[in-house]
This record gives C-alpha cells, sequence and structure tokens, in this order.
C-alpha cells in the first residue's frame, strides 16, 4: 500500500479520536447572510468533444503529412525539422503530502489534479476535482513541462504523452514561431495552418454560441475569425460580504488561463484585477485554486479548493456569491490579511510550510473552528473551518467565517512565536487572545472596506444567566458600537475562557459602565434601545475597563512571554513603572490594573 494511503488514514482516525489544541465555542446565535443572484458572465463557447490529442507529436506528424500531400508545404520538407517533441505530458501519483508539497514548491511546473489532454465544457460555477472514481486515497497531478525538464527524483511519474506545442517554443508571443533543428525559423502561416490541421484531426473543432447569431451572437465562422488575433487573459475576481452588504474584491489569487498544455496567470490586485503573462489565439479555460503562497485552502480534510471558471474568449469577471466559494472567498480574505495585509503591528505566522486551512461544509456539534497546531505535519489539517451553524444548519455568513479564521490563525501565531510559552500557557490566555485577535482584524478589514458602521449594528439575542442561584434566559438587545465582534456581551457564567481581557485593553469601551447607564435608561416603544427591563443582567456581572488604546503589538509582546494571567498582569504593572507617559495615555495604573484582573480572579 503507498504511503500516502497510510497518512491519510492516519489523519482521518487522528481527526476521530483526538481533540484538537484549541476550539473556537460557538455563541448561542447566528446571522444568515444574504445572498444575490450573480450577475451575467460571458457566455461559455462549447466544443464538441475531441476524439484526439492534438498537440501529441503523432497527431503533429499526422497533420504534416497531409499539408505536404496538399502541397502545402515544400516538397523537400522534411518532418522533423518541423514536429519534434517540446514538452511532455506527465502524470505524477505522490505517495506522501511531503512529495505534494516538494511538486507543488516547484514555481516552474503549473500542476492540475484533473487531466488536461481534453477540453471540457466549462462551467460557471466552483469546480473541485474528487479523487478517480473507486479511488478514495490516491492523488495524481497532471502538468506538461518542457522536454528537457529534470523532473523531481523520489517521486512516481508517468510520461502520457510527447508532445509539440508551437506557440510555447517562440522567444516572442506576439509573434508566436517555432524554431526547427537546424534553427531555422519555420513562418507563423505554417505553424497555423500545421495547428489548425491537427486541430481538425484530433475532433470537430465547430463552435456553438448558446445565444446563437438569431439573437446577436456570433455564428461558427464568425467564432473561427476571431482567432486572427491574439488575445490576452485579464478579468477581476470579487464575492460578497455580508457587512459590506456587496462586493469585495479578492486580493492574491493566482488566476490560471489554460488552453490544452498551455498555461498563462496573473495574480488579482487590491482592486480584484488580473492580467495574465501570455496570449492566445482561441479560447482558454480560467481556473483557480483557493490557496496563497503561506496558506492552502482545502475543500475537506484532503482535497485541494478549486474554482474552475468559464472557456471564452475575452476578459474573465467573476463576482462570487455563494456555495462553497463564498466561504472560502472568507477563509482567504483572513489568511491574505494576516500573512500580507495591515494587522496592526502584530506578529505574523512562522511556518516551514503551508499552512493546511480545511473548510467544512457542514456544522460541528460544537464549535465553529479549530486549531491542531501543526501536528499534522502537512498531512493532517492545521485548521478546521466549519460553514453551518449547528442550530439553523444555515450556512453561516462571511465576516462570522472571515472572523473564525483569524481567531485560528491568530493561535498558529501565537504557537509559532511563542514554542516556549504557548505549551505551557493556559487555555484562558490563549482563548481570550485568539478572541482579541478577532476584534482587532474584524475592525481592521472594515474600516478599510468603510463599513465599520455596518459591522457594529443592532441586534437581538438569547442570553442566559444566573441569578438567585437559577439560571434564567431573556431577549437582550445590543445597540453599543462594540457588539459581538467586540465580545463585550461576555460574563463569567458564559465562557468562562473566551474573555474580552485583552481586548479591554486595546479598546476604549467600559462595558459596566455602558450598561449602568443602560439600566437607568427607560426603554423605548419598540424596546430596541435598552435591555428587556423585566430581567436585566447586572452590570456586576461585567469587567470594569478604565484602560484605554494599548497598542495590539505590545499586548502582544506580553501575552507571547507569559504563561499565566498573574504574570500578565504583573508585566503590566511593571510596563506601567517603567514607561510613565505611554501608561499615562493609555490609563494603565496599578489601580485600574487591579480592578480589570480582580474580576478574573487575580
Amino acid at each position: 500500500m503507498k504511503k500516502f494511503v497510510i497518512l491519510c488514514s492516519a489523519a482521518v482516525m487522528l481527526g476521530a479520536c483526538n481533540q484538537p489544541l484549541l476550539e473556537e465555542d460557538v455563541l448561542e446565535h447566528d446571522v444568515q447572510s444574504v445572498i444575490i443572484d450573480n450577475p451575467l458572465l460571458p457566455p461559455p463557447i462549447i466544443f464538441n468533444p475531441f476524439t484526439g490529442n492534438p498537440y501529441a507529436v503523432s497527431t503533429m506528424r499526422e497533420a504534416f503529412v497531409e499539408l505536404k500531400t496538399a502541397g502545402e508545404l515544400p516538397a523537400d520538407a522534411d518532418v522533423d525539422d518541423y514536429v519534434y517533441t517540446s514538452h511532455i505530458y506527465v502524470k505524477f501519483s505522490p505517495e506522501s503530502d511531503e512529495q505534494v508539497d516538494a511538486l507543488m514548491a516547484d514555481s516552474t511546473m503549473i500542476l492540475y489534479n484533473y487531466p488536461i489532454d481534453n477540453e471540457m465544457t466549462a462551467e460557471n460555477d466552483e469546480y473541485t476535482i474528487r479523487p478517480e472514481e473507486g479511488d478514495t486515497t490516491t492523488l495524481h497531478l497532471y502538468t506538461a513541462v518542457p522536454s528537457d525538464k529534470v523532473l523531481p527524483t523520489g517521486i512516481p511519474y508517468t510520461i502520457l504523452e510527447e508532445l509539440y506545442i508551437p506557440d510555447e517554443c517562440s522567444g516572442n508571443s506576439a509573434s508566436p514561431s517555432m524554431k526547427t533543428i537546424s534553427g531555422e525559423d519555420i513562418s507563423e502561416n505554417i505553424i497555423n495552418a500545421l495547428v489548425d490541421k491537427s486541430y481538425q484531426l484530433a475532433g470537430d473543432i465547430i463552435f456553438v454560441d448558446p445565444i446563437g447569431p438569431q439573437n446577436g451572437g456570433p455564428d461558427a465562422e464568425q467564432m473561427s475569425n476571431q482567432y486572427t488575433e491574439l488575445w490576452r487573459p485579464a478579468g477581476n475576481i470579487s464575492a460578497y460580504d455580508d457587512i459590506v452588504d456587496g462586493p469585495v474584491p479578492l486580493q492574491g489569487i493566482k488566476v490560471r488561463a489554460r488552453r490544452w498544455f498551455t498555461t498563462h496567470t496573473g495574480v488579482t490586485d487590491a482592486n480584484g484585477d488580473f492580467v495574465c503573462d501570455g496570449r492566445f489565439k482561441r479560447p482558454a479555460v480560467y481556473s483557480f485554486k483557493w490557496e496563497g503562497d503561506r496558506w492552502d485552502i482545502r475543500d475537506g480534510a484532503i482535497l485541494q479548493a478549486y474554482y474552475r471558471g468559464p472557456k471564452i474568449i475575452g476578459n474573465w469577471n467573476l463576482y462570487i456569491t455563494g456555495g462553497r466559494s463564498l466561504s472560502y472567498s472568507a477563509i482567504h480574505r483572513a489568511a491574505y490579511r494576516w500573512y500580507h495585509g495591515n494587522i496592526q503591528g502584530l506578529t505574523r505566522p512562522v511556518h516551514n510550510r503551508k499552512e493546511k486551512i480545511s473548510y467544512f461544509h457542514k456544522s460541528h456539534h460544537n464549535n465553529w473552528g479549530d486549531y491542531w497546531a501543526q501536528v499534522g505535519m502537512g498531512i493532517l489539517y492545521d485548521i478546521r473551518v466549519w460553514g453551518k451553524s449547528r442550530s439553523t444548519n444555515t450556512i453561516r455568513p462571511v465576516s462570522g467565517i472571515f472572523s473564525t479564521t483569524c481567531h485560528e490563525i491568530g493561535h498558529a501565531a501565537h504557537f509559532t512565536n511563542s514554542l516556549i510559552a504557548f505549551p505551557l500557557s493556559s487555555t484562558f490566555i490563549r482563548e481570550s487572545w485568539a478572541r482579541c485577535i478577532e476584534y482587532v482584524m474584524a475592525k481592521q478589514e472594515y474600516t478599510e472596506k468603510e463599513a465599520l458602521d455596518k459591522l457594529y449594528i443592532t441586534d437581538t439575542i438569547r442570553m442566559r444567566q444566573v441569578i438567585d442561584n437559577h439560571m434564567y434566559e431573556f431577549e437582550t438587545y445590543w445597540i453599543t458600537p462594540d457588539m459581538k465582534y467586540n465580545y463585550q456581551a461576555w460574563y463569567t457564567d458564559r465562557q468562562p475562557n473566551y474573555t474580552p481581557l485583552f481586548i479591554d485593553l486595546i479598546d476604549n469601551f467600559n462595558q459596566n459602565e455602558y450598561y449602568q447607564a443602560k439600566l437607568n435608561e427607560p426603554p423605548s416603544v419598540d424596546g430596541t434601545n435598552a435591555y428587556n427591563p423585566n430581567l436585566p443582567p447586572q452590570p456586576s456581572a461585567y469587567p470594569i475597563d478604565r484602560i484605554n488604546n494599548m497598542p495590539p503589538s505590545l499586548v502582544e509582546n506580553i501575552v507571547f512571554n507569559n504563561t499565566s494571567i498573574a504574570g500578565i498582569k504583573a508585566d503590566l504593572v511593571q510596563y506601567a513603572q517603567d514607561n510613565p507617559t505611554e501608561a499615562a495615555e493609555y490609563n494603565l495604573t496599578e489601580q485600574n490594573i487591579n480592578q480589570l484582573f480582580y474580576y478574573y480572579g487575580y
């Protein structure tokens, strides 16, 4: 049995039998995202199925013979001067996750986990390729590489076909030409004739446009005429966000435009725009993997998450509004911010490989996400994110999945930058810090999106509180500007390890004073401006927080260097004594520190 099969089985067993190092508990309420319809996309061009491979050397040689017989080539033309093996079509069969990572690290190869020796009808939807039918563990990766490339050693592979790709044998993509063995240039007209004939031999190349000429669309002849001009793949990628209530650009997506064995790529910028690094004469299939240079998003435990776009000539403008890909977009945004965006001076995770983030399009019985501290070393997921609410079984909002991902990568940053203190620190410290990460990241994200006022909106939730040794459940109305993403709706009998302690050092909001004022404020007629007056929670249930605006990086430094709450408290007192000017700015006095930490028993 292959090593990869054994490791995958072990990963599944470990996930089933062991507990993750850290979990994010589920709050008692969920907000459902509003999904809008997809805008119209350019109609795909549909091919009748090919019966052969037009770029196979054997097909190209057959095309050469027919052209020469028809008198379209010189009578003394030698096929070996015109057609040769420029590339090879390879299938890798890695036997371990380390071998997969080694292949992915080779920037000279563009790998697909599905065969690329045929043209399939394009679909404007997410498209994750599953393992071959009947085989749930074996992974194959396909690519075309120059024939002189030295393939990685130790990784099983099969050469599926010898190829001649004249478009890639040119030093000038604006004027494709091939070099003969003798070094003589062959004219562009001969190349085009050779490729066109090879396409004819490979199968039917009649094109059908769904719109059709009767509705203003092109007919088959008009479509064929488009091939007289080169075109460069480009476009824009964005996704819906429930706080923005509209599209947000996805930065750092590496878009691939593939025409058979030739792939050109481009990376989306801050506006979501991309331009690929090559041109085609015929339609190409757009796609991308949900990954970055430091992270990899999986569909479930093992499989790579993909988006397969249309097969068209022209720009691809994608606006994702639903399905798994909407959740992937939230994870991607969180990962991109952590590794490349503004994170308020916090320390980014340190890895010797990509962080494996597995997304599950279902609910979990206990949490929204968990962190496994790299225990699987690339085989098992490092992070899991769950996409559905356990209470309603509906898709969680984009902002919620973004927040959860920030939380879990926050654990990764804590773990990889505090290898000595982290294993000894309490769950209280780890989870309260990760909650602080959510606050910092969400606030920064939606400040940049100019939607901070929409992030903190009125919400109605059910709360529980123990009064006179009895558990009561009641409805509360939140109108504070520091609502669910600031975790001020917290008191000791609920989620005792997920506290706002570190948030209280950074923000300028004292929830204790706020709720005291709410008790003295009569509710409005509709009841949305105050707590339910019949049974309001007592202000004594909330921390007294008079410390304001400490930089997140300063708080992080203290957290990363401590294993106990008592140690953190002592370091804050010491910092206030050593830095009186800054401490005065943060209202960081020993009295205020004692008052805040007394609430937590320190």
